[in-house]
């Protein structure tokens, strides 16, 4: 029912190979990680410690949440580090294209507030910074008393 899951490196007459966790048998000065499982599993537990620190510092938002839970699964495919910072990555484009679409809908506006000026001084007949719509404008100013 509940087998114990594959340990292709491990050497089952020598009872230290068989934990995943061990690093080089607990004796890095006499033996070596050849096939760099330490060192993926090192990496792992850096990002995760970040994801773990962001959320303390950040709280815990949707993006370092999804972070955490990315590196967190990382650790159990080989070599395959680094996902949260993926997350991460993608969440800030994310928000770049909403920032972009939002800069277009104000050139937008602009570009309906400049069409709405154009119809009113054209229905009005006057065209903008023209020297009728100068004097037109300065002879509505003079003569009222807009103090009282």
């Amino acid at each position: 029912m509940g087998q114990p899951g594959p340990l292709p490196y491990a050497d089952i007459t020598d009872p230290q190979t068989l934990n995943k966790y061990a690093y080089v048998r607990n004796n890095p000065l006499r033996y070596v990680d050849p096939d760099g499982h330490a060192i993926d599993t090192l990496l792992d537990i850096g990002f995760i410690a970040y994801d773990v620190y962001k959320i303390a510092t950040e709280g815990a938002t949707k993006t370092n949440v999804a972070a955490l839970g990315a590196d967190a699964a990382a650790t159990l495919i080989p070599f395959a580090s680094g996902a949260g910072a993926a997350v991460r990555l993608g969440a800030k484009a994310e928000h770049a294209i909403v920032e972009g679409e939002h800069a277009v809908q104000a050139v937008k506006a602009v570009e309906r507030g400049r069409a709405s000026e154009k119809a009113v001084l054209g229905a009005e007949g006057l065209a903008k910074n023209t020297a009728g719509y100068q004097s037109r404008r300065s002879e509505d100013w003079q003569g009222r008393d807009y103090h009282s």
